[in-house]
This record gives structure tokens, sequence and C-alpha cells, in this order.
């Protein structure tokens, strides 16, 4: 018996008509199942034998019978695109809504395989769009994860629900968007009432997901819905990142345009410049700096700023946009290697020549890192000097204006001085070959040179107080590691408070240095509300801290009562890891001697502030708690009695 059904099987599977037709004469059983539980009915629906299926139906073959995955023979059918097969299963009454082991239904299974006919028939049978499978996912992400539109049209005419939370808290338009499928994606934002907000199981939104697939329409289409552009996903990451990773500068400049953070700074402290740089994205570069971001800021597992990352991968592009933008050669990694350094140990000529094209930088070449070694001894154990090469083959072009707005003249003459063999000495003759040392030694020379000193002498009883230039004093700023990122306006703007400043000072006999006031000058200018902190602080505290006490030392003491957010006096002051770094590590650094000498003179800093700090609840809290954290006196007077009733 067990052979004649085995023979039976054979025939249905093979399509033989006549065979069917002869053991269903014979009385053969036709729920009789094989090893996978599948009967006569399920094979033929499976194999898409219309007429083996219409024969055993009419024979009485029972259409709703399941298989060892408890698939019908509808769900066999609908799954294969056998779309005869399923047209007659439906006008014998089958189970339209029928589920196997999963979930899944008949409908699911058509539209997950973009079967159009099939599903257009299973609609019109009843087949329900809303029959979730055992993850909750429902025939339009089904639909939607693979981009079949006219699919997804077909569930949403027949009122599927488009805001569904399926698998991973997915929705058919974070699929849509997800798997890049544009028209899908803005057929479904037809409809007004889909959820545009909505964040899966990695804080991903359907924004984040359009921008990293480049789908700029879907992201104008979004963002005119008012999503929100500075959404962080579940790691911190902004939807900025996604799409600077994407690389499409398009999807860029519209969260940009739309108020999008250019400084946000997410997973391992990365920014949007620092990811552009690591993807090799030179137009989306080019665009974020016209956004002037913050490209000093140190990311990813090795701590490195944009520059340094491009030099590290040999983006030459991308260093000589950063340079030309100014960012800056002091910045170091962890090894205390800068950007010079790495080029060098890579053999990138064309990166060190980009960096030493400003002749400012040429100071970096003596400057030894953390292992002693400076860029002239790196460059000395190459086989092939690089530093030779540049300086030995760069040319005057008498047509270009400036090397990265440096005049051509200036440039020459730093070659010149930083001659890279250090064959001493190095002379710079005058026009008649006559050199500097030529003239000294003339004996009416050395005559005009002595008597010039006497009468400097006697001139000036307080020195280093005469009088300087504009242009001199803006020389001595700008060698300075605090006026690297300012603008022309802000420095125009201090040179005038320096000066103003200095004038009291040199008034009333006061000793001082032009570039430790300008450091001071510019700290008070762009934080004057944590200066004034640290101005408090030292008048209560004065007694405790020697002369030479740090700046940096008062500001950690009073760091953690300064508020940090709801004051609008925070609006006054720049970032505050931009205050700490300057304070820290800049050079000169600033203490308790430089505050003493400078404030009183001070004309740029609102002496209302001391007052309003003063009566703060935070002032009130750093001087009346202990260190067991017990507050010591009545704080209710900073509290409305709203507040205190709640």
């Amino acid at each position: 018996m067990a052979n004649v059904f085995l023979q039976f099987l054979l025939d249905v599977e093979n399509g033989d008509l006549d065979g069917v037709k002869r053991n269903i004469q014979n009385g053969i059983d036709l729920e009789t199942r094989d090893e996978d539980q599948q009967t006569a009915l399920i094979l033929a629906a499976r194999c898409n034998h219309f007429e083996c299926v219409k024969v055993l139906i009419e024979a009485h073959a029972d259409v709703n019978a399941e298989d060892v995955g408890q698939f019908t023979p509808l769900m066999w059918a609908s799954y294969q695109g056998h779309t005869r097969v399923v047209e007659y299963l439906l006008s014998c009454g089958t189970n339209v809504n029928a589920q196997d082991e999963h979930g899944i239904s008949s409908l699911s299974w058509a539209s997950g395989r973009n079967h159009v006919d099939i599903v257009a028939l299973l609609l019109a049978a009843g087949a329900s769009p809303n029959l979730y499978d055992k993850n909750n996912t429902s025939p339009l992400i089904w639909a939607s994860r693979r981009g079949y539109t006219r699919i997804v049209d077909l569930l949403l005419k027949h009122d599927a629900n488009i805001n569904n939370i399926g698998m991973k808290n997915m929705t058919a338009l974070l699929a849509a968007t997800k798997g890049g499928h544009a028209e899908t994606a803005l057929r479904l934002l037809e409809n007004r009432t889909i959820d545009i907000k909505i964040q899966d199981k990695d804080g991903e939104t359907p924004l984040s997901h359009a921008c990293a697939q480049g789908l700029t329409d879907v992201v104008v289409e979004l963002v005119q819905r008012h999503a929100y552009v500075n959404t962080v996903d579940k790691n911190g990451n902004p939807v900025l990142f996604s799409a600077v990773k994407g690389g499409k500068e398009d999807c860029v400049a519209i969260l940009l345009e739309n108020h999008a953070d250019i400084n946000a700074i997410g997973a391992e402290n990365k920014t949007a410049i620092w990811w552009a740089v690591e993807r090799g994205r030179l137009n989306v570069v080019k665009y974020l700096l016209q956004y002037n971001p913050d490209v000093e800021v140190a990311g990813g597992p090795d701590d490195d700023t944009p520059l340094l990352l491009a030099t590290k991968r040999k983006r030459v592009a991308i260093v000589y946009e950063l340079i030309k933008y100014g960012a800056r050669l002091s910045s170091v990694d962890q090894f205390g290697d800068n950007s010079l350094y790495i080029a060098l140990r890579n053999h990138s000529r064309d990166i060190a020549d980009i960096l030493l094209s400003n002749p400012r930088y040429s100071k970096y070449l003596y400057r030894p890192n953390k292992r002693g070694e400076t860029p002239y001894k790196i460059d000395a154990n190459l086989q092939k000097s690089i530093l030779t090469t540049i300086f030995g083959q760069r040319t005057l072009n008498l047509n270009d204006d400036s090397i990265l707005g440096y005049d051509l003249y200036s440039s020459a003459l730093a070659e010149i001085l930083s001659e890279p063999s250090l064959r001493t000495p190095i002379t710079v003759t005058l026009a008649n070959g006559t050199s500097a040392l030529d003239v000294t030694v003339k004996p009416t020379t050395i005559k005009k040179l002595s008597k010039k000193k006497r009468r400097r002498q006697r001139r000036d009883t307080l020195p280093n107080t005469k009088p300087v230039s504009t242009s001199e004093l803006t020389y001595q700023l700008l060698q300075s590691d605090y006026f690297l990122d300012i603008n022309p306006r802000i420095l125009q703007r201090l040179i005038n408070i320096i000066a103003m400043t200095g004038r009291l000072l040199r008034a009333n006999q006061v000793l001082f240095s032009w570039k430790r006031l300008g450091c001071w000058s510019y700290l008070v200018e762009q934080w004057p509300y944590r200066i004034s902190w640290i101005v408090i602080y030292y008048e209560d505290h004065g007694q405790d801290y020697a002369e030479d006490t740090e700046l940096k030392t008062l500001y950690n003491k009073i760091k953690p009562f300064i508020p940090i957010t709801n004051d609008p006096l925070l609006e006054l002051d720049r970032s505050g890891r931009k205050f700490e770094l300057c304070i820290e590590k800049s050079e000169p650094v600033l203490n308790v001697t430089d505050l003493k000498q400078f404030l009183p003179c001070t004309c740029n800093l609102d002496p209302y502030l001391n007052k309003l700090i003063r009566e703060s609840a935070a002032y009130f809290y750093m001087n009346n708690i202990d260190e067991n954290g017990f507050v010591h006196g009545d704080p209710s007077r900073f509290f409305s009695p709203r507040d205190s009733t709640q």
C-alpha cells in the first residue's frame, strides 16, 4: 500500500493527470501524507499542476490541509506565485487568512515576494492586510522592505495599518527608507497619518535612513513635514552623521539649511567633519567647512582631529581644504605627533608640502614629540629626504598672488631661513653682497648703535612699557595659540580693548607683558561669565593661593557649581569645553598674578555680572556646602512659593 501511495505522489509531482485520476478511481486515500506531512493537493499546488489540483478538489481533497510547517495549498501557491492555482483555490472556499507556524499568512508571502496579481486576488477574497506574524510584521512591512511599490499601493487602498510596528521596532516607512526604496517611501508619505518621527531599535529614524541611502526627494519631503533634524540614535549619533557617511552632498545641505547642529558630538567624540574625513568625502568636507565647524575636536579610538585623521589616511585634497580653512597644525595625537610628523613617516610628500606652505608652521620642524623626535630627525632617517625635495624644488611663480593667503615674498624668505640641510651659517645678504655682520663690525656703525642704546636707556625708565603699533600688537597676538580661531572682526575689537587696557596700565605705571594682556583680554571677551566666577572665587579665597597659581586651578574648584543649563548668563560665553582647553593648554598659561595685575584696568568685563553671581543659588551652595554635602543656611529664598509647596 505504501508503494501505491508513493507512486500516487510521484504522479502528482510530475503532473501525470491520468495517473492521478486512475488512483482516485481506485479509491486511494487523498489525505494520506508523506514524511513532510504533505497531501497530494499540497504537492500539486506547490508544483503548479493546475489540472491535478482541480481533479483532487473535485474528489473532495481537503483544501485547508497543512504540512509539517502548517503551510496550506493556498500558502504554497501564493509563495511560489502560481496565480491560476490561487484563483481556483479561492473559488473553492479555502481559508484565505490561514497562518503557518511563524504566523505568516498567504498575503504576507505574496507581498514579500512581489506577486502583485496574487495580492490583488487575496485582497479581493477578503484577506486581512493587518494580519501580523509572530514578530508583529504585517504584509505592508514585508512589501516595503523590498520596495514593492505596487503592492504597497494595493495594501494601502485596502486600509493596511501604515504605522504598524513590527520586528526590531520597524514600520513600513522605516523599512522602505532603510532599504533605499525612494519610490515606495514617497508612496507611503502620501498618507498624512504616517508617523515620520518613529525610531527603530537602534534609534534610527526614517530621516536618518533616507540620508544614509542618499534619498534626496524623501529627505526633502520629511524635512518639509517637520521631521527632527537633530535626533540622535542610541549611540548618540545625530542624523547629520548618516548624511555625511552616505556621501550625498544634497542631503547634508538640506539638513544644515534646516539648522542641523554642525558641531554635534556623537559616539567616541566624533563630529560630522570627522566622519567626512574618515569616509574620504571631499565634496562633503568642502560643504561642511562653509558652515564653520570646529575642526579641533579630537575623536575616534586614537583621539585624532580631522587634520590628523586626513593625514593618516593620506587624503591630500582634504588636508589642503582643512589647512586652507585654518586647522591647527599644533594639534597632536596620543604620541605627541602632529600632522607633519605623520606625513613624513608615511612618505606623504604632497601632504608635507601643503602643511609647510604656511611659513608660520616652519617652527614645527624643530619641535620634539614625546619620544624626542623632530620632523628633521624623522626626515633624516628616510631613504630619500622629503624636506629637501620640498624646499629645493619649489619654484617662484610670478602669476601666484599668494600661497594659502600668505604673500609670495614672505614665503620665499621663510624658505631661505628654514634651509633644510641646517648648514650654518645661514646668511641673507644685501643687494651688494654685504651681509648684516659686515655692516655691524664697521666702527661708525658700532658708534651709532652705542649712542642709540644710551639714549634709549635714558628715555625709558619703565622697561617694556613702550608704545606698540597696531601691526606689532597684531603680530604678537597671532603668535599665541589663543588667537588661532578668531575672525578679523573679533580680532579688531580685541586689539582696541587691549590697547585701551594697556594705556590704563601704563598710566598706573604697571609693568606688564603685551602677550599676556592679550590672552587675558581674549578670555574676558569670549567667556565673561566664567571669568567673573573665577574673579569672585579669588576675591573670597585669594589668601589660600600663591601668586603663581594657574587660573585653571581656580576654575576646577568652582566648575562643579557653575550652572550648565537653564542659566541665561551662559549665553554670554562661547563653548565651555573651549574655555577649559584655553586655560589649560594654550600658551602662555595665565595665573593669579595676571588676574591681580590686569583686573583693575580691564575695560570689557561688566561688574554687574559679579552682583548677579553673588545673588545666585549656585554661589550660595558653593559657599555653604560642606565636605559631606550638607548645606548650611536657608536656601529657600532662591525658590518661589509655588516651588516650595511642590
